[in-house]
């Protein structure tokens, strides 16, 4: 049992580092700078990682069933990657309409 949880461990982390490089590519796409799309994308993997962090560590001393806290958490990871990739083709126009608000000029640098 302690190997089977070592391995989902490691294809976890694996997967974060899959959706990391995923993600920064798309949003290179609709920042027109990789600097911008990877400072966005690193931004969020931290903030996930401090608001588990903090959030985790206070309810996980007192679950009963540590793994079964694991499965419920790696299925939301995996439902919310599903719903911000599909989110991401959206992001375009937003940017644009706020890049236009601060720039002026409506056409971001890139």
């Amino acid at each position: 049992m302690k190997r089977i949880i070592l391995i989902l461990f490691f294809l976890s982390g694996a997967c974060a580092l899959v959706y990391e490089v995923v993600w920064a590519r798309m949003m290179a796409h609709v920042f027109g700078s990789t600097a911008l799309s990877v400072g966005t994308v690193r931004a969020g993997y931290m903030a996930g990682l401090a608001f588990g962090g903090a959030i985790g560590g206070s309810v996980a001393d007192r679950v009963r069933h540590p793994i079964r806290l694991y499965a419920v958490l790696e299925c939301g990871i995996g439902l919310s990657a599903v719903i911000c990739h599909s989110l991401l083709g959206q992001l375009a126009p937003a940017w644009l309409t706020t890049w236009s608000l601060v720039d002026g000029s409506g056409t971001p640098v890139g």
